[in-house]
């Protein structure tokens, strides 16, 4: 996975070889963080400098899954050691959201459609705005 000024997420797929082709995501910014997880390798979160917004694509599909919602331009995006929790630094808030993966099981299918996984614990406004984040487990 790649991106930048291009606006997009491109997707090199290197199990076909070093000059395979490789298929593209359009985007709507210039992308600054891209984070997989690895109990769902399909999923992969983006992000730009500019946006509110982080997006949630499904890279075999190339659809938009989810968004997770800021209120102000994102700085930092991070994922937790056990990828289990998403921490990112938007203006003068710190969000984390919890991530619930279906490998793993879940109390509620229906909750889990609805925000696929995606569940919003925590944010913290702060005085100033926020560069970086990080998360110790």
């Amino acid at each position: 996975l790649f991106g930048g000024r291009s606006e997009r997420l491109n997707i090199w797929e290197l199990r076909d070889g070093p000059y395979a082709d490789y298929s593209a995501i359009p985007l709507h910014y210039q992308l600054n963080w891209i984070v997989t997880l690895k109990d769902n390798s399909s999923l992969v979160l983006t992000a730009g400098e500019r946006e509110t917004v982080i997006d949630v694509w499904n890279i075999n599909t190339g659809r938009l899954v989810t968004q997770l919602q800021t209120a102000g331009g994102i700085r930092d995006l991070r994922l937790s050691l056990h990828e289990d929790y998403i921490v990112a630094a938007a203006g003068t808030r710190v969000y984390m959201w919890r991530y619930h993966s279906p490998a793993y099981g879940i109390d509620n299918p229906e909750e889990f459609h609805k925000n696929q996984g995606f569940e919003l614990a925590y944010v913290r406004k702060l005085e100033a705005r926020v560069g970086l984040a990080a998360m110790d487990e």
